[in-house]
């Protein structure tokens, strides 16, 4: 009896570990995901104090995508953004920062 618990044990401790793993492979593909969600269907502005900021040009799919990365502490939204329109960059992105956020 004791031996039937301690092999159900192992392999349920296999399965939790399998599924933590595919936890993870899941959520860095679903990240990749939200990632090009934005670069392509979001606007990269390429000028002015908003560079390096893509704008989600009022499409909901680009919000919850830039809204999604943002919770995962990936990205950052820029406090101007007004209603669906919101922009959005990777934290990341040392070189495109500048001093008027």
């Amino acid at each position: 009896m004791a031996v039937d618990l301690i092999e159900q044990l192992a392999v349920a401790k296999r399965l939790v570990t399998q599924l933590l793993k595919d936890n993870d492979l899941l959520r860095d593909e679903l990240t990749e995901c939200y990632a090009e969600t934005i670069s392509n269907e979001g606007y990269l502005v390429d000028s002015g104090c908003m560079k390096g900021w893509y704008d989600s040009m009022a499409k909901g799919n680009v919000k919850y995508a830039g809204d999604r990365l943002v919770d995962l502490g990936l990205w950052e939204r820029h406090p101007d953004g007004t209603g669906r329109r919101w922009f959005y960059r990777p934290i990341d992105n040392q070189l495109e920062r500048s001093d008027h956020e």
